[in-house]
């Protein structure tokens, strides 16, 4: 349904740290055996497959590299230890990067987007798989992000995302989102780039006064953490709603 025209790693761009490492806090311990997030964004935007190639997956690639500067949590890995002296946590070093893949099909846009009910399945060709857990010393490493572009020729283009629950929740997601669009769109000048939009990761803002984040961690080892994840699509349908200001009104 979709073939890939390019499939490449982009790291952060140069001058960014070159490592960085966020122990788990004990409100992200849960996340650790959670299904990984999908989401993807369709744009309506009529442009064909030589100024995809030539002029889209270029910039994006780019204003990708830069955003990550901001995310570098995201080009890493989750680290967890095999042994029970360890602890979780979000890890990124130098040379670490996100699997993009560029594609191209020749499904009905439309049908995809319209406010009808569409098979479940027929979306998953427009999100990445994250990449299998490898193993270091005394640790498995985890991607959590992965992205894929999409184009329909002549009609738009799709951005799908998976992503590790435990690197950031849907406001970190948006965030993220929101960064490289806005680093796309001013080609890559970060004086655009709104303080909301750039994240905070001071986790000693969070007190553990009682050990808490242990002894979660303690009870998280007696069960099979499983850091791959086998992506079976659901047998269900996707319907969109239209709900109106008078309906809102009405419910309430």
């Amino acid at each position: 349904m979709a073939s890939v025209i390019e499939q490449c790693q982009v790291a952060p761009s140069p001058g960014s740290a070159a490592e960085l490492t966020l122990p788990l806090t004990y409100f992200d311990h849960m996340w650790l055996a959670f299904n990984r997030m999908r989401r993807i964004l369709f744009y309506k935007l009529p442009i064909s497959r030589s100024d995809f190639v030539q002029t889209i997956i270029p910039t994006l690639k780019d204003s990708l590299s830069l955003a990550l500067t901001h995310y570098i949590p995201l080009a890493g890995n989750v680290a967890c230890p095999l042994s029970s002296s360890g602890y979780p946590e979000l890890r990124y070093v130098i040379r670490d990067s996100v699997s993009v893949i560029f594609s191209e099909t020749d499904m009905d846009f439309n049908y995809l987007i319209s406010n009808h009910p569409r098979d479940a399945k027929d979306f998953y060709h427009f999100v990445p798989q994250l990449a299998e857990a490898k193993d270091a010393p005394g640790i498995q490493l985890a991607p959590v992000l992965a992205i894929q572009v999409t184009l329909f020729p002549n009609i738009g283009i799709s951005i799908g995302f998976t992503n590790h629950h435990v690197a950031g929740d849907g406001a970190t997601i948006l965030g993220f989102i929101r960064a490289w669009a806005s680093l796309n769109k001013f080609s890559g000048d970060e004086q655009f780039l709104a303080n909301e939009f750039v994240p905070f990761y001071d986790r000693s803002v969070i007190k553990d006064s009682h050990g808490q984040a242990m002894s979660i961690w303690d009870v998280m080892q007696k069960f099979k953490l499983e850091m791959c994840e086998i992506v079976t699509p659901p047998d269900k349908v996707r319907v969109t709603f239209i709900i109106t200001q008078d309906d809102i009104t009405k419910l309430k």
